[in-house]
């Protein structure tokens, strides 16, 4: 059976729709955060920002709930009869057979914060 990862914002338990990743004075910090307040958190930052020079490249992390999809995705193609290891990469073909397996829906309920500004 599928399981469905759902987030609570951080700040004030509503469902959050994003996670955000923060580098600050060397420690790596992660929010999940509703589109209010993801949106407050990008207007307090922008004028610090905007003068900032970016540094290096976009890293793409794993997180609990990319683990917990990573999971459901596995339990679904077993039970479906996909060979699927225990760890490792998923093959995009029984990603995309997962995502589509009811035509499309999407369980999905956070995706990266990119910022509104």
């Amino acid at each position: 059976m599928a399981r469905k990862v759902m987030l609570v914002d951080d700040l004030d338990g509503t469902p959050a729709k994003h996670s955000v990743s923060i580098t600050y004075k060397g420690s790596e910090y992660t929010l999940d955060l509703s589109q209010e307040n993801a949106d407050r958190l990008d207007d307090a930052l922008e004028p610090f920002l905007s003068k900032a020079a970016k540094t290096g490249k976009k890293r793409v992390r794993s997180s609990a709930s990319d683990k917990a999809k990573n999971d459901s995705i596995r339990d679904w193609a077993r039970e479906n009869g996909h060979d699927i290891p225990m760890r490792g990469r998923i093959p995009e073909s029984i990603r995309a057979a997962y995502e589509n397996r009811n035509e499309g829906a999407n369980t999905s309920h956070a995706e990266p914060y990119q910022g509104s500004h």
